[in-house]
């Protein structure tokens, strides 16, 4: 296992989420890598005061607001995105009926002779 292998298991081991065969081979690499075994260690460090704490962290009134603000403006834009195709459409069909006369007058009968 390589080192980028590694890192990408790295998380779940240390939530113990990976098969024990997984596990392993995890292990065995970070037995041979000091830079991958630092970051085991780091994160374990991380999740062991996360446990720690033992509750969820409360987000702030300002960060609600922000959340509400930002779903509001990606509602906001997406009415416009469906006003801007609605619009796009009637254009297209507008500009299909205006070539299709132009081609009827021009395969018509000539003037009368």
């Amino acid at each position: 296992m390589d080192c980028r292998e590694a890192r990408r298991r790295l998380e779940l081991l240390v939530l113990d989420g990976l098969p024990a065969a997984e596990a392993d081979a995890v292990e065995d690499h970070l037995r041979a890598c000091p830079p991958c075994r630092m970051a085991a260690r780091q994160l374990r460090g991380l999740v062991a005061g996360i446990r720690r704490q033992g509750r969820r962290p409360v987000p702030t009134a300002r960060f609600d607001c922000t959340v509400r603000s930002a779903v509001a403006a990606e509602i906001d834009a997406g009415r416009r995105r469906g006003r801007v195709r609605w619009v796009a459409a009637a254009v297209g069909a507008a500009a299909a009926v205006l070539v299709g006369i132009g081609a009827w007058h021009l395969a018509g009968p000539g003037p009368p002779a």
